[in-house]
């Protein structure tokens, strides 16, 4: 879903070739992300069993493994991508070989994610539900609240239009 959204977002900002190049370094990045996801899934009853033995130390070990082993994995990809990220997106096409550096960003981006480990598993198999509804409607809230003040500024004033970010111009290879 976030890589449809990055894709979207670029689509407003750069012509359609860099935007393919965009769309897919996402999809890797999501990819990669989804590996050490499915990872955390795999310990999941190892976690259940720590929290219903009543093992505080038991569930520390297996989020410590499960947290290290996922950051792990995505340090790795992005080692992977800094490598041979340029050779990998080549084998989609020349215009795709570009967008090296902002797939590496993205997996980045997933190490972030995979260093959250497994709260939300955690808060729901202590019976936390509220906690987890309270931090989706603050999360939704706060989304909303920042899609909406710039449509709310854009009543009362007469800002220029924006214009690509810096970053999207280096996508393009220089003297193509």
């Amino acid at each position: 879903a976030i890589a449809a959204v990055v894709t979207a977002v670029a689509a407003i900002y750069l012509p359609a070739d860099q935007v393919a190049a965009v769309g897919l370094s996402a999809r890797l990045a999501a990819l990669a992300g989804f590996i050490a996801q499915a990872q955390q899934t795999i310990v999941l009853r190892d976690l259940t069993n720590a929290i219903v033995s009543g093992s505080p130390d038991g569930m520390r070990q297996v989020l410590w493994k499960t947290n290290m082993i996922a950051t792990g994995l995505m340090l790795a990809a992005i080692v992977g991508a800094v490598l041979l990220g340029e050779w990998a997106l080549h084998i989609f096409g020349e215009a795709y070989a570009s967008s090296k550096w902002l797939l590496v960003l993205l997996i980045v981006a997933q190490v972030l994610r995979a260093a959250g480990g497994m709260n939300l598993h955690v808060l729901s198999l202590k019976g936390k539900q509220r906690w987890m509804a309270v931090l989706a409607i603050s999360g939704t809230g706060q989304r909303a609240e920042l899609n909406a003040a710039p449509a709310a500024g854009a009543a009362t004033t007469t800002a220029p239009a924006p214009s690509p970010p810096p970053a999207a111009a280096k996508l393009t290879k220089p003297g193509k």
